[in-house]
């Protein structure tokens, strides 16, 4: 599945060898598709389309944590929050 939206990462922890056994310089080089598990994808994607269609009508909710899964070296599965 490929999005449809463009995504970028600013910054990467070193403590991200540990957790998902790449290199800051190796994940910055992913796709979001080898960022984020499939049904994180559609998280992300289903929470972009809201808020940008609530901007466009005036509407500015706040802040809300969503958990996300990571796919790791070794097909591993990490749990991750992502704030909006």
């Amino acid at each position: 599945m490929k999005s449809y939206f463009y995504y970028w990462l600013q910054e990467i922890s070193p403590s991200v060898y540990q957790l998902r056994g790449f290199t800051p310089e190796e994940v910055m080089q992913q796709s979001l598709e080898e960022v984020l598990c499939p049904n994180s994808i559609q998280v992300v994607i289903n929470v972009m389309e809201n808020a940008l269609k609530n901007i466009a009508s005036g509407i500015i909710l706040p802040g809300r944590l969503y958990e996300l899964e990571q796919p790791g070296r070794g097909a591993k599965i990490l749990p991750d929050c992502y704030h909006r």
